[in-house]
């Protein structure tokens, strides 16, 4: 559970600074919750599906889903959205600093 929490803030660190440095470009949804399992359920799957096909709905040229869960890798070929994959690492193994380097090295991946 504390893994899952750091992998939560981290994306809420990611998803902030994204939100900064893309100021009125970018309009971020609540997050999306779901039953950790051994892999992704074919249900889980159709939910997402369901949730990207109304968003697309919406004038939004791109849709990315954020996540540090690598089961997500594989299930997410059939969505109609671009997947961001953070190998999640604890915060709390690393101090503050460490933690606003490895971001800024990610974030810079991201840009590109």
């Amino acid at each position: 559970m504390l893994q899952l929490s750091s992998q939560k803030e981290l994306i809420q660190l990611y998803i902030s600074q994204i939100e900064s440095e893309l100021k009125g470009r970018v309009f971020s949804l609540p997050e999306y919750y779901y039953l950790k399992q051994d892999k992704i359920l074919d249900e889980e799957k159709e939910r997402l599906k369901g949730f990207i096909s109304h968003i697309n709905q919406q004038p939004f040229e791109y849709i990315f889903l954020i996540t540090s869960d690598s089961k997500w890798r594989k299930a997410s070929r059939d969505l109609d959205a671009e997947l961001v994959w953070l190998p999640g690492f604890s915060s709390t193994e690393m101090n503050q600093e460490e933690t606003q380097n490895s971001f800024n090295l990610k974030f810079k991946r991201l840009k590109c």
